[in-house]
């Protein structure tokens, strides 16, 4: 009985130790994770995780389509489209790989809005900015949108994608980072003159007081700046139909410049704060 026991147990382990070798480790094949995208920021880029694998020159076999169309410095964007984007690993070897995406604003504050439409991204939110992040499956391309939503200004995608080997592991892929700005085209301008007619400014002691026409149909924001440049309060979105107050108590009494800006047009109103 003793010899048949030993035995058994002998070939339970075998078994055991068999089963834990086939098993994938599945490093390479888990889902994405935010932050990763090697923005102003973020924790890092893949290699956060894949640190032994190497990381590529900058935009090297990345291929980034807008509404069917190579995605390059020179595109213009509508702020009132939205877009329809690919990001895919531009190499005939990859069989399988893993990105990390988000586009942000000047101010590397969140730029407009992502969204997967397929089975191989999901969303994520961290530190007010949304991620794009592949998941489990297997796939070198990824589909989603961007829509701008009122965003007038200069707009950098930012990712970083895992060129991976398919080995079940963090070693042997090569990890690709992805940077590109893009500016508004002119069709999002408006008038100078329409964006002074439909801010109203007033100004008590040391709070602007600004009111936007509610007839405005596109976004408008102001920011104090002193004489010399230098930003006194950040960029505020203000709301058509509403009323906005620019605190300045922490500001000191004197001259100062409000710019108020909407897509790519602005003007500027000389402000004496008491």
């Amino acid at each position: 009985m003793s010899s048949l026991m030993n035995r058994l147990i002998l070939l339970s382990l075998f078994f055991a130790c068999f089963s834990w070798v086939g098993l994938p480790t599945g490093i390479s094949n888990t889902a994405g994770k935010p932050g990763r995208t090697g923005a102003p920021g973020d924790i890092s880029t893949c290699v956060s995780c894949h640190n032994s694998s190497p990381l590529a020159p900058l935009n090297e076999n990345i291929r980034v389509t807008i509404n069917g169309n190579p995605l390059t410095a020179s595109f213009k964007y509508d702020n009132s489209i939205t877009y329809a984007m690919r990001l895919s690993i531009d190499n005939p070897a990859s069989s399988r790989g893993g990105f990390s995406l988000t586009a942000l604003d000047e101010n590397n504050n969140m730029a407009g809005a992502l969204s997967t439409i397929d089975g191989n991204a999901q969303l994520y939110t961290l530190s007010n900015r949304t991620y794009l992040a592949h998941n489990s499956n297997a796939a070198t391309a990824w589909d989603f949108t961007w829509a701008p939503n009122g965003v007038n200004g200069e707009v950098t995608f930012y990712a970083s994608v895992n060129d991976a080997n398919n080995n079940g592991q963090i070693s042997g892929d090569i990890i690709r980072p992805y940077v590109l700005k893009i500016y508004p085209s002119e069709a999002t301008s408006i008038d100078r003159q329409a964006i002074e007619d439909a801010v109203s400014i007033a100004v008590l002691g040391n709070q602007i007081q600004l009111n936007v026409d509610y007839t405005a149909s596109y976004p408008i924001t102001a920011r104090l700046l002193s004489v010399n440049g230098a930003q006194c309060i950040p960029k505020t979105m203000l709301t058509p139909g509403r009323s906005t107050t620019l605190d300045a108590s922490s500001i000191s009494a004197g001259i100062y410049i409000l710019n108020v800006e909407a897509r790519s047009s602005s003007y500027l109103q000389m402000i004496s704060l008491q």
